[in-house]
């Protein structure tokens, strides 16, 4: 069974003696939980229509392509196929551009991978912060709150790039590359 974040910091910090409730610590295991559960979310969420419209678009094409191409005389209401057949491939396509399910299912996988990275350097420095300094002294205290002060800095970049992901695909690259909202 896999241990949740909060569980697991909070067992290194007894083991390193560490016994007080830090506000901007838990604040911090909270923004992870939420981005952790938010990029898995993501990730299920465009998996399918991602792999259905990469898949479909071509499909769809190719089909359009064989029965306008073919003699009308060898298939049988041929023609009758091509508008709806058009149709969907012009719906696909502009789904699969505004939207882009495979790419944003590609960036929600690295975002996932970054965040459970972010965890384990995250819990390395807290046992290397038990190795410099004890945990019952202000020493310890204050490098905590350093500590959580400079990954929460580094969480906030997933957090833009997970905000990104609600826009349609131009908005959302622009969002991201210049840190705007418009």
């Amino acid at each position: 069974m896999k241990t949740s974040f909060a569980k697991t910091v909070h067992e290194v910090l007894h083991e390193l003696g560490y016994q007080k409730t830090n506000q901007a610590l838990e604040y911090l295991i909270d923004e992870v939980q939420n981005n952790r559960k938010l990029a898995r979310n993501k990730v299920t969420f465009y998996k399918w229509p991602g792999w259905i419209l990469l898949t479909a678009i071509p499909l769809a094409s190719a089909l359009l392509s064989v029965l306008v191409g073919a003699d009308p005389s060898k298939l049988i209401d041929s023609k009758e196929l091509v508008a709806p057949l058009s149709l969907g491939l012009t719906l696909f396509t502009i789904l699969n551009t505004v939207f882009g399910p495979g790419k944003r299912f590609s960036e929600a996988c690295h975002i996932e991978i970054r965040i459970e990275r972010f965890i384990v350097e995250f819990l390395v420095d807290l046992q290397r912060l038990g190795k410099t300094h004890d945990a019952q002294s202000p020493e310890f205290e204050s490098a905590l709150l350093d500590l959580v002060v400079k990954k929460r800095k580094d969480l906030e970049q997933y957090q833009i790039e997970l905000i990104g992901m609600f826009m349609p695909m131009e908005m959302s690259a622009r969002h991201v590359a210049t840190g705007t909202h418009t």
